[in-house]
């Protein structure tokens, strides 16, 4: 008799926890800020989503993309790691950058740690004279030293990923959906195993990685704003943004998110769940581990799926603890411990 009240109670505190960490979690909106380099997980719009040609939108004069190499590629394309190719202002016919001309064009003189790695010197400090040349005098930098230390800052998150993804064996799909999730936006795939990420430069001259779709509200100058009272070309806080029947159909609109229920894009994300592990705690001394290496971020999962996953563990707890007390002729209500408040 003793053992089955304690089989009822440890099932009764299970389905409470399980309650517990879902309303909780259920109450509390995901939070969490990112730097400008390192995006709000969830923001990156698909590659299939993205012509060929990097537009700005508005209100952004310069634009481009970070090229990074896996290192598998084959001549001077191959590398024991990862490494950064260069930072490449999209003009035309690449897009839709301007060229802003640097204040003292003198190419660099040292070489900078993320371009230490072609194998000699010699080697390295010319391949970073012809970025500069090629790229960087359009990037709106002060000089050769702005550009190359910004270029390694940026560089320095996504390749940390892409090492990682390449230890692991993923190709270059599963690399680019790795720094997808990492909210390392990819534009497109280059040639000899290279990855491009999206990136802006503001108005004070730094670049920041960013979803194309936000350049106008990372980098942007503030000055346009779409018509009131919705439409317009882009999404801003508080107004409506081009009209949608689909999430897709926002791809593309600067600062736009989703095809929210209205009817109208929006820059306002779903809800996330934040912190759904509190609601299996209880679980994890009596089950195995669940390998994450491939699956996405907990503060990814949508509320809906959240709702149904917390809904099924309530009813499969109910329903051992009713099996239980039917199983030993025990009848009544099932009586839950109370939760306590985990305030409002």
């Amino acid at each position: 008799m003793a053992r089955s009240w304690l089989v009822a109670s440890a099932l009764a505190a299970f389905l409470a926890a399980t309650l517990q960490g879902c309303i909780k979690n259920l109450k509390s909106p995901s939070s969490g800020t990112g730097s400008t380099n390192q995006p709000a997980r969830g923001v990156c719009s698909p590659m299939e989503s993205h012509g060929h040609r990097l537009d700005c939108g508005p209100d952004v004069e310069v634009c481009g993309v970070l090229a990074l190499e896996m290192g598998t590629g084959s001549g001077a394309y191959h590398h024991p790691h990862p490494v950064v190719h260069g930072l490449w202002p999209e003009t035309p016919s690449f897009g839709t950058s301007k060229c802003e001309y640097p204040e003292d064009p003198a190419s660099p003189r040292r070489i900078y740690p993320c371009y230490n790695t072609q194998g000699s010197s010699n080697a390295a400090l010319s391949f970073q004279r012809h970025e500069w040349e090629k790229h960087g005098r359009c990037a709106g930098v002060d000089d050769a030293d702005d550009f190359f230390r910004q270029v390694c800052a940026l560089a320095e998150g996504p390749l940390q990923v892409m090492d990682g993804a390449r230890a692991s064996g993923l190709d270059l799909v599963d690399t680019a959906s790795q720094l997808q999730r990492a909210g390392y936006c990819v534009f497109e795939f280059g040639t000899q195993k290279q990855l491009q990420l999206s990136a802006c430069k503001d108005q004070s001259g730094r670049w920041h990685l960013a979803d194309v779709r936000r350049f106008y509200a990372v980098c942007g100058k503030g000055d346009a704003r779409p018509p009131s009272g919705g439409g317009g070309d882009h999404c801003v806080s508080g107004q409506r943004g081009p009209s949608c029947n689909r999430d897709s159909d926002c791809f593309g609109y600067s600062g736009c998110l989703r095809c929210a229920g209205s009817g109208h894009c929006t820059d306002v994300p779903l809800r996330s769940l934040g912190s759904f592990r509190n609601a299996t705690t209880l679980l994890e001394s009596s089950t195995a581990p669940i390998s994450t290496e491939h699956s996405a971020p907990v503060d990814d999962i949508p509320l809906v799926q959240v709702t149904a996953a917390c809904a099924f563990l309530l009813t499969v707890a109910t329903a051992a603890l009713l099996m239980h007390r039917w199983s030993t002729g025990q009848s009544g209500m099932v009586a839950l411990p109370l939760m306590a408040s985990s305030g409002d």
